[in-house]
């Protein structure tokens, strides 16, 4: 697909000063065309500014369907310090003591950098277990948890 480059250059411009783009000729139009190409490919790929404009669209639909929140929670468990991820990197880990031998803070730190699968295993399994057993969010629902009822969540990883 060629692009004329100066259409570019004009619906940037456009854009810069504010206005509402719109196409206004046939090369614009290919233009609009390959952004859109671009903007659907780029919506596959995590973190990228298109994936992040969909869960954006995703939040607000579901604040529309739902409401508003009535509270948010950001959820950042701490690997290197927790047995079970140190466990899960490979080291031998007591689970049945309530504060088990850990190796000193710079060996964990290392066992976690070289064991990312073990960390994503970790993090995965704190925030189930913390749906599962704070919200208590059940297939099928009718569990109240910690908070009461809930109706719907929204979670991204970033």
């Amino acid at each position: 697909m060629n692009v004329d480059q100066s259409a570019l250059g004009r619906l940037i411009e456009r854009g810069r000063n504010g206005e509402y783009v719109q196409p206004e000729d046939d090369a614009e139009r290919k233009c609009f065309e390959l952004i859109s190409i671009v903007d659907h490919v780029a919506g596959h790929v995590r973190g990228s500014a298109t994936s992040r404009k969909y869960l954006r669209s995703e939040i607000k639909s579901l604040i529309i369907a739902e409401n508003v929140p009535v509270f948010f929670v950001t959820f950042s468990p701490v690997d290197f310090k927790h047995p079970l991820c140190i466990y899960y990197c490979g080291e031998q880990v007591d689970m049945s003591d309530h504060a088990p031998f850990l190796p000193n803070s710079s060996t964990r730190l290392k066992l976690i950098a070289e064991n990312p699968v073990a960390c994503a295993r970790f993090f995965n399994f704190m925030v189930n277990s913390f749906l599962q057993h704070i919200l208590r969010v059940r297939p099928g629902g009718g569990t109240s948890g910690l908070f009461g009822e809930v109706t719907s969540y929204y979670g991204s990883v970033e």
